[in-house]
């Protein structure tokens, strides 16, 4: 069965979404709180919108492969795109630490949605 256009819309990744600018970025860091697992860390702070939005930072020192660096962000991205309505009207960094990549998958995505569930418990 077919999902309909406004539960596709519901769970999208679209560009709005994103945080893109290096301002974005630092106004999290400079403003936010932050929440550590052991291979990463997540930044948040209020954006007065009425959705969230995203930053992922992977450096090439904390992950040495374009592999690894790209499988950090799309599971992050997924995780985040699940999780969006749990965090409405904030900022969110989530940083690398050093050897993200010795995670699998599935051990990555279960991390980053027990710290997000985390964070939304942590925000209500």
């Amino acid at each position: 069965m077919l999902a309909s256009h406004e539960e596709k819309e519901a769970f999208n990744f679209s560009s709005k979404l994103k945080l893109t600018t290096k301002a974005m970025f630092d106004h999290v860091f400079t403003r936010g709180k932050k929440i550590s697992a052991n291979k990463f860390a997540i930044f948040f702070c209020s954006n007065d919108l009425q959705f969230p939005r995203l930053g992922i930072i992977v450096s090439k020192k904390n992950a040495k492969t374009s592999v690894a660096r790209n499988k950090f962000k799309r599971v992050a991205r997924e995780s985040f795109r699940i999780n969006q309505h749990n965090v409405l009207g904030f900022d969110i960094v989530v940083l690398a630490y050093k050897e993200i990549n010795r995670l699998s998958k599935k051990e990555l995505r279960e991390c980053l949605e027990k710290q997000l569930k985390k964070l939304s418990t942590f925000l209500k």
